[in-house]
Formats: structure tokens, sequence, C-alpha cells
């Protein structure tokens, strides 16, 4: 039995919603590394650096803080790194204040779509800004490959990387990040094998 108007646009709209969260979800894992490498940075515990970066809200702030911190504690050998995943995370925090604040708009002609779009009811167009679920899968997998290359970056800097890792790493550390996921990188699939 083919599925109704009504039942696609439920369907879709609780796409929508496991998008919207697994998106969610998946930024607060890049704020617990950046919150991570801050407690490296200060020094101090996990809790206390959560306690001061979380409640810093403008992610501008945060950052210059971090790079701030990171330069004086760690000097200036990973700038390469550094400075381009410091650009990857301000496009990841852009994304997501579209992310949390856009509305789930449902548009019903021949079939029935969903995308987050601003919450501009009357004003929207062709020419609106929208993000559909593969959107915010991407937005998704990009959060987890930033805040894993950051977690990594955490392990090489506390000195914790087996050596069999540490020369990879040691490579990727000192070149600038690039997303999508080169095939060199030791997070990509295809370097896996």
């Amino acid at each position: 039995m083919a599925e109704t108007l009504n039942e696609k646009r439920e369907r879709l709209g609780t796409e929508m919603q496991v998008a919207r969260s697994k998106a969610i979800e998946a930024y607060s894992s890049l704020e617990q590394s950046l919150a991570q490498l801050l407690a490296l940075c200060v020094p101090c515990d996990s809790e206390t650096a959560g306690t001061i970066f979380f409640r810093i809200s403008n992610t501008r702030s945060r950052m210059a803080i971090i790079t701030a911190l990171l330069k004086k504690r760690h000097g200036n050998g990973h700038n390469l790194f550094w400075n381009s995943t410091e650009k990857l995370i301000r496009e990841t925090d852009n994304s997501r204040n579209n992310v949390i604040h856009w509305q789930a708009i449902v548009t019903i002609g021949h079939d029935v779509d969903v995308n987050l779009a601003p919450p501009n009811i009357w004003g929207h167009n062709d020419d609106t800004p929208s993000l559909s679920i593969s959107d915010l899968d991407a937005f998704a997998e990009k959060c987890h490959f930033i805040s894993g290359t950051l977690n990594m970056f955490l392990l090489f800097l506390h000195g914790k990387l087996s050596p069999e890792t540490h020369g990879a790493w040691l490579e990727t550390f000192q070149q600038p990040l690039a997303y999508p996921i080169p095939e060199a990188h030791p997070l990509s699939q295809k370097n896996k094998g």
C-alpha cells in the first residue's frame, strides 16, 4: 500500500527531528573536545575547564582564548593545523546556529518535503536558504571528524599516542586540516583499507 501524503509528512518530520538531534549531539561532542583542549592549555581539571568554557557563550571569544592559550603553552609548531582547524570550527559554529534556530518547514505540493529554514513563515521563496536531512547528516559528520581529530590532538599533546600512531598524527598536526576528509588522514575510512 502506498504511503499517503500525511503519512509521508509524519515520517519525514520524524526523520528531520532525528537528524537534527544527531547534528546537535555531534556539535556537543565538538564542544566537549574544545573544553578538553582548554583544560590542557590552562592547565586544570575537566570540570573546571567545562565551567569556564560553557560560561563563555560567544564562540569567537572561546576560540580566541583557546588559540592564545594553545600558542602560549605549546608554541607555534602546529599553526598550519590549528589555523585551519579553527576555520573549520567557525564554519560549524555558523551552521550550528541554523540547526538550532531554524524551523522545520513542510512543503506539500506534488510531493512532501521537509527542511529547516529561517523562521520567516510568510517570506519563504525559492531563494530562502534551507537545510535538508542530508545537510544535517553532513553537518554531524563534519563535527565528528573535527572532534575526533581534536581528541587525537589532545592525546598527541599529552604524549599519550602509541609509537605506531605517533608518526601519522605528527604529520597530520604539521599541515592544514582539510575537509572533506582527505584519504591520507588517519581518520579516513579509505586510509583504513
